[in-house]
């Protein structure tokens, strides 16, 4: 592995390698424009080094070593790398593409939008820039496009101790199935769920992904269909934990499980927290039954406009330490969620009734 693919970090490469939900990717990278395109601020330290004779391309001219990966707390980092000194700034871009053989093969990253968080020095080289999705969903594509036959979610923060299929891992049950709108979907440990969920009760890690989430895709389905199911089910999650229960990381399979697709999102992210709302998940009056009794409705509360933020208010009560803000994000959630404001006539009518 190339180590020097996050370079300048690369005394941390093994600590963003070890859990990680994706491996590294690495290849060129080009974007098509970053910030400003006439930054005033920018025109004073351009005509110096044109006076001086030292001209630097424009970062949409450049080609230039990249990078990503997925950690195991946090979302997506863009690791991206030049000769000389970097050309951009802590700014917005558009149109990052990287490509490259990675892991499961050709790859292509198409980022619509990016930010970047860091860069090197005005002077350092060679210049690097660390940056991360933003605003749109990054894909990366295998090879050429297949049929889609297989969903697989990395999901944060949801969480069971046993499951209720046959497959045995240490002597307990590995995978939860459950039923959303007649659809099977399996949740399974991650393969370092034991040593994740040590670091998370410890408190060396606040936030991660411990299982996956997949399911067959249906005849007739897009990928919207299954994007939409997918985060469907995510969100009915935190319902069950209390938390948002994000997905950072989609991947799309085709009929003979390899990797056809992925798409990378910043999932907003609360820290782990392990109550439950319902007692044991496992048992059939448990996930299994409240996938059955009510996804159909959450389903609906998610296309309405009164109702499909509720899944976020839910698990955003608990995130503040105090009670002061708990009970402050829940009113303004409450006054979010209402899609109707009543007329002063209707308000002064309510209450003289309650207070005649």
């Amino acid at each position: 592995m190339d180590q020097l693919a996050i370079f300048p970090f690369l005394e941390d490469f093994d600590t963003l390698q070890r859990f990680c939900k994706l491996p590294l990717h690495s290849g060129i990278g080009k974007v098509v424009s970053h910030g400003n395109p006439n930054p005033p601020l920018a025109e004073v330290p351009r005509q110096v080094r044109e006076a001086m004779g030292k001209t630097q391309a424009e970062p949409a001219e450049q080609d230039f070593r990249a990078s990503f990966l997925v950690p195991a707390t946090g979302n997506s980092l863009l690791f991206l790398h030049w000769h000389s000194r970097c050309p951009l700034s802590r700014n917005f871009g558009q149109g990052l593409t990287i490509t490259g053989d990675g892991p499961d093969g050709p790859f292509q990253l198409e980022c619509p939008q990016y930010y970047v968080r860091v860069t090197s020095g005005a002077w350092e080289e060679p210049g690097w820039a660390v940056a991360e999705p933003i605003n749109h969903v990054a894909t990366v594509t295998y090879g050429s496009s297949k049929p889609i036959a297989k969903v697989t979610a990395t999901i944060n923060n949801f969480d069971f101790d046993y499951g209720n299929m046959s497959e045995v891992v240490r002597n307990q049950n590995n995978v939860l199935r459950v039923k959303a709108s007649n659809r099977t979907v399996d949740f399974e440990w991650r393969k370092e769920r034991v040593p994740l969920r040590q670091l998370l009760d410890a408190g060396i890690i606040s936030s991660t992904a411990l299982v996956t989430f997949s399911f067959a895709a249906w005849q007739g389905a897009s990928d919207r269909d299954l994007t939409t199911f997918a985060y469907n089910v995510a969100s009915m999650c935190s319902y069950v934990v209390g938390q948002h229960t994000g997905i950072p990381l989609l991947s799309f399979f085709d009929a003979d499980g390899r990797i056809v697709r992925r798409t990378l999102r910043n999932a907003i992210e609360s820290k782990f927290r392990r109550s439950c709302a319902l007692p044991c998940l496992h048992s059939e009056d448990g996930v299994p039954k409240f996938f059955r009794q009510c996804f159909d409705e959450h389903v609906r509360m998610q296309v309405s406009d009164l109702w499909r933020r509720f899944p976020f208010v839910w698990a955003v009560i608990e995130d503040p330490p105090y009670l002061e803000q708990k009970y402050a994000s829940l009113m303004m959630g409450g006054w979010n969620c209402s899609s109707e404001v009543p007329s002063s006539k209707a308000t002064n009518a309510r209450w003289r009734k309650w207070n005649p």
